[in-house]
């Protein structure tokens, strides 16, 4: 383990004998005018300066609980908050927030299935991290559609 990641994880307040997190492998294949993953397929057209995405809904079986959900990475995720606290999850345009970094005691608000509606949760904000994200990535892409 490089020593950078060794002195982090001195400082830890998790205990030693934590559950870790396992990456699974990222599965693509690169093509002269393509990526190619389990889901999402991206197509170059070099021309025309233009890129398609292709977004299929994930196949086989998926979670049918909360830790489940949780587990590969919802909106309100333990994940999340482990990754963005230990350095392995950033944020789009870091330099422009104007919090702390640490996000203690600061929301936000995610949606969660209750009685057959999406109502709006607030959770702590290293929960929300993955919705953050795609809110950001949700923006970004509106302003690139929109040059």
């Amino acid at each position: 383990m490089p020593s950078q990641a060794l002195e982090l994880a001195v400082q830890s307040d998790r205990p030693a004998d934590g559950e870790g997190v396992v990456f699974l492998p990222l599965l693509r294949t690169i093509e002269a005018d393509a990526l190619r993953y389990a889901t999402v397929t991206v197509e170059i057209d070099r021309a025309k300066c233009t890129a398609s995405w292709t977004v299929k809904a994930p196949t086989g079986v998926q979670p049918t609980d909360i830790a489940g959900i949780k587990a590969t990475g919802a909106d309100e995720s333990g994940n999340a908050t482990t990754f963005y606290s230990n350095g392995l999850k950033g944020r789009y345009e870091e330099g422009k927030r104007v919090d702390d970094h640490v996000l203690k005691g600061q929301t936000d608000k995610v949606l969660e299935a209750r009685n057959g509606e999406l109502i709006k949760k607030e959770v702590p904000m290293l929960n929300a991290r993955n919705e953050v994200l795609c809110d950001d990535d949700i923006k970004d892409s509106i302003a690139g559609v929109e040059r």
